[in-house]
């Protein structure tokens, strides 16, 4: 028994002396991350029959604290960079103007609006440096038909069908609006891009087109505070569209390049913080001068709208266009 008493003593010194050991090797390690270069980063678009609409910003780093102030310090206005835009023949210097999204000012065209067939070349001139870029916007083509999906007696998603071209590769884009909303935005989920890799000749379709919103809490004011505390309704105000609202549906054929842009940034956004994926880097049309760097895009849309008004479950108004 002594014995047995001694090994045991032996084993509890031996474990405490390991512990010991191996808590004198462990030491705080500070690691210092490289902080990326702030770049330009561009938001550009020239919709069919529209003024082109450029924002500019800089990048930040990924572990910077954020609030309502750094963001705004993050906006480039006018007494920092000069936009211009030419079809060709006309150059615009754009004018820094309101725009009813945030950050409610952003440089906007005035000479001439976006035309069908047509490139658009973008210069901007930002810290004594020039960054280019160039667009082009496709043949718009025709919405065949617009129609609501009810997902139970209050709640709906639309769906948009159209004819695609044969013979040629044709991308796509789905943006929507209701009455409340003053802008066309992407969908609040799922895609907002296709092609016609699959699909070459044959009828397409945006099947689930729910509530489009901007990726940004400062754009979080479409609901009520009611509909806010409402935990049963929430997901369907969040979503789906409801009886009684006006819908207006914009689909827009864009070009290659801006389709892969979107493409990237969907794969980037899948794969974010996925340790069993490779990091997937987002493309950009932005042309920055000799060892800078840019972000963004400038993208040309030729848009079709259709509106439908939901009178009821079995009834859809047609109310034209745009709205």
């Amino acid at each position: 028994m002594p014995m047995r008493e001694n090994l045991l003593k032996i084993s509890i010194i031996a474990v405490l002396l390991s512990l010991v050991a191996v808590s004198s090797c462990i030491k705080d390690i500070t690691v210092d991350l490289p902080q990326a270069e702030s770049c330009l980063v561009v938001d550009g678009y020239v919709d069919f029959d529209d003024y082109p609409v450029v924002f500019l910003s800089k990048s930040t780093a990924y572990f910077q604290e954020l609030d309502t102030n750094a963001v705004n310090d993050l906006q480039i206005n006018d007494t920092k960079a000069t936009v211009i835009v030419s079809d060709g023949s006309i150059s615009d210097t754009l004018l820094y103007l309101p725009i009813q999204r945030w950050p409610y000012k952003c440089f906007q065209g005035t000479k001439f609006k976006g035309e069908l067939n047509h490139r658009y070349d973008l210069k901007i001139l930002y810290e004594g440096k020039t960054y280019t870029s160039s667009t082009y916007i496709p043949d718009t083509i025709k919405i065949d038909t617009v129609f609501p999906t009810f997902m139970s007696d209050t709640f709906a998603v639309m769906r948009i069908n159209w004819r695609d071209p044969k013979y040629q590769s044709n991308y796509y884009t789905i943006h929507v609006k209701n009455q409340f909303q003053p802008m066309y935005y992407r969908p609040y989920a799922l895609n907002h891009i296709i092609s016609d890799k699959l699909a070459d000749g044959e009828e397409m379709s945006f099947a689930m087109v729910v509530k489009g919103m901007e990726r940004n809490a400062y754009y979080d004011n479409f609901f009520t505070q009611e509909e806010r505390d409402s935990f049963i309704n929430k997901l369907g105000d969040i979503f789906c569209f409801r009886e009684g609202d006006s819908v207006s549906l914009k689909l827009s054929t864009i070009d290659n390049v801006s389709y892969n842009i979107w493409e990237s940034w969907y794969r980037n956004w899948i794969t974010d913080g996925n340790p069993f994926t490779n990091p997937a880097t987002v493309r950009t049309n932005i042309n920055a001068p000799e060892g800078m760097e840019a972000k963004g895009f400038w993208i040309g849309y030729g848009c079709n709208y259709r509106s439908v008004y939901l009178y009821s479950k079995d009834s859809v108004v047609p109310i034209g266009g745009k709205f």
